[in-house]
């Protein structure tokens, strides 16, 4: 599997992020957030196994806020295709490559935290980013009095280098 980065209007991307919205959809969800565009997202990437587009992650920086983290970016589009859910063959589940690559992605970026939503009903997906270290937090931004949503957040350990051996 291979994730690369992408244009938001790539097909792949688009089919993708299509393919998420139409879930959440059908599970009665609704989106109460600002959606992601084109100008907003500093990275999308797309997963592929055998050239099959089959998931995709964005990040996208969140304005300052006083008192507050300076550099926080958002996880947007998060989506896996069912079919691939799960270990596939890997030595951890799509959705784990993924996130590590925009969580990469956001440290090469400057930033120290990622912050996210997801819908309260979706369990799954709740649990996946607990078990990857998310903490559940205050709704932020345009989340905050929504119902439907639960937001969490992770700090980011920055990979200090080692020190260079004297030998």
């Amino acid at each position: 599997m291979i994730a690369l980065v992408v244009s938001w209007d790539h097909p792949d991307s688009l089919q993708l992020c299509k393919a998420q919205r139409t879930e959440i959809s059908d599970l009665g969800g609704v989106d109460p957030g600002v959606p992601p565009t084109a100008s907003d997202m500093a990275v999308l990437l797309v997963a592929y196994k055998d050239d099959v587009p089959i998931g995709c992650g964005g990040i996208r920086h969140l304005p300052a806020v006083p008192d507050g983290p300076q550099h926080v970016a958002e996880i947007k589009r998060m989506f896996v295709n069912p079919v691939y859910r799960g270990k596939c063959g890997l030595e951890r589940s799509v959705a784990s490559y993924i996130l590590d690559a925009l969580e990469n992605a956001a440290l090469q970026r400057g930033c120290s935290k990622l912050k996210l939503e997801t819908g309260c009903f979706l369990h799954q997906a709740r649990s996946f980013y607990e078990r990857c270290g998310f903490v559940e937090c205050a709704l932020y931004g345009s989340y905050v009095g929504s119902t439907d949503s639960v937001c969490y957040e992770k700090e980011l350990a920055v990979i200090s280098q080692l020190p260079k051996s004297s030998s």
